[in-house]
């Protein structure tokens, strides 16, 4: 899909209220955050989760999703805690980006959780 002179700037939030990771084996797994093994790799991959109209439109939003990692790094049983704006799409396109992330889980064996703020941003 071509942009044109349009500059698209889509990003995951690394900073206060960035991702949320917490091990379901309790305090004795305890992190400081996630230890990412794989992100989202390319603009392109945005893009094809960007919901239709407002990449038409020009608008920005986020979606927040909690997923459960596996003890393999997948991200599983997704589901939108957060979109903002409301009804915009942006929670249905961090959920089709889930699949790109990959984490080392705090606790090995064990499955633990992630809230994940995704934004995507025109500038």
């Amino acid at each position: 899909m071509g942009l044109g002179g349009l500059v698209l700037a889509a990003a995951l939030h690394l900073t206060n209220a960035g991702p949320t990771l917490v091990p379901a084996g309790g305090a004795k797994c305890a992190t400081s955050g996630p230890d990412w093994r794989r992100l989202p790799m390319s603009v392109d991959d945005y893009m094809r989760a960007y919901p239709a109209n407002a990449l038409k439109e020009r608008r920005s939003g986020r979606g927040v999703v909690d997923c459960a990692v596996a003890p393999n790094g997948k991200l599983q049983d997704c589901r939108v805690v957060l979109e903002d704006p409301a009804g915009s799409g942006f929670g249905d396109a961090a959920l089709k980006l889930t699949r790109f992330y990959r984490f080392r889980p705090p606790c090995p064996g064990e499955n633990s959780r992630i809230t994940l703020p995704i934004s995507f941003n025109f500038r």
